[in-house]
């Protein structure tokens, strides 16, 4: 009597467009997201109990027609002819009202289940709709109806995590991809070798990284060895220091993300020398030697030849964060 819940939810929303290319393409598995839904878990447990009430009364008529079958078997040559026709007639109705009441319990069940299964479909409706909306998707398509023959799964941004969230269906993801568990999640926890380093929002663990092992897991992050001497940590080699956030004592190491340095030719708290430039189309990444430091510094929007290889350069610190160097 249990079937299996299959869902047809097929998902388009198609927004106004201005130039196709233009426009955001998503993807989604509604019957992953419905069957992780709680209301589908309270639903199928009803289920359950419907199709076991109905099992038990087909089984009691089985029962039933079992043991009159036997007992007219048993005594059939005890029996005159016009008692084996009663007899014979009442176990042919009892075959037909079981099989007739067999095929009401079949339609029973999926008319049952189908009420059950409208409002939750709906629901899950309603929150991939507002999430489409809110995310500017031109068009996001089920993956799960099978409607689709071929779709590359790095052009089209799968919605279903923000669509479980709208839903408060807890999730937990395991990835090794820092850029998919900073956009994905609303906690993230990060492991090495089967310990936990720091559990905290995405942009806690970026801008507050509890140690180095995780400040270089997520993101781009600069290594300098640091002296601590009071309660400044001096760069190695330099007379240029930050506060000892971290109250470390002896070595520690000095980081900084490239981002959260400031470049230029007039002036600034240390002098370098740019070694290496490449271009990132929105951005050009420099590698600076300062004090025997290669210091990785992306700017926004430069221009690629506005300061060449060996032009002296200033460099300004900002968001430093101090570790241990162990």
């Amino acid at each position: 009597m249990k079937k299996a819940i299959k869902l047809t939810l097929a998902v388009v929303l198609v927004m106004g467009a201005t130039s196709l290319f233009a426009q955001k393409f998503g993807r989604i598995n509604t019957q992953e997201i419905i069957m992780a839904m709680p209301e589908t878990k309270t639903m199928q447990e009803n289920m359950d109990t419907f199709a076991k009430e109905l099992s038990d009364n087909i089984e009691t008529m089985n029962v039933e027609f079992n043991t009159k079958l036997q007992d007219f078997q048993k005594n059939y040559n005890t029996f005159s002819d016009a008692i084996k026709e009663v007899k014979e007639k009442e176990l042919n109705d009892m075959q037909t009202r079981t099989r007739e009441f067999q095929e009401r319990a079949q339609q029973d069940y999926q008319k049952k289940q189908n009420e059950l299964l409208a409002p939750i479909i709906d629901k899950a409706k309603s929150a991939i709709d507002k999430v489409a909306a809110a995310g500017g998707f031109l068009v996001v398509f089920d993956t799960s109806t099978g409607s689709l023959a071929y779709f590359d799964e790095a052009t089209l941004t799968d919605v279903a995590p923000a669509v479980k969230k709208e839903l408060g269906i807890t999730v937990v993801y395991v990835t090794h991809d820092q850029g998919e568990a900073m956009a994905m999640s609303d906690r993230v926890v990060v492991m090495s070798a089967g310990v936990v380093q720091q559990i905290g929002a995405p942009h806690e663990i970026y801008t507050k990284p509890a140690n180095k092992m995780v400040a270089d897991f997520i993101g781009l992050v600069n290594f300098i060895d640091g002296e601590v001497k009071g309660d400044r940590v001096f760069i190695k080699g330099s007379n240029v220091s930050f506060p000892n956030t971290a109250k470390v004592t002896g070595e520690a190491t000095i980081a900084v993300r490239p981002e959260n340095i400031t470049m230029s030719l007039s002036g600034g708290q240390m002098e370098g020398q740019v070694t290496h430039r490449f271009y990132l189309g929105d951005a050009v990444d420099y590698r600076v030697n300062v004090h025997g430091h290669d210091i990785r510094v992306i700017v926004k929007g430069a221009d690629l030849d506005a300061i060449p290889d060996g032009s002296k350069v200033y460099l300004d610190f900002d968001r430093v964060m101090v570790f241990d160097r162990n």
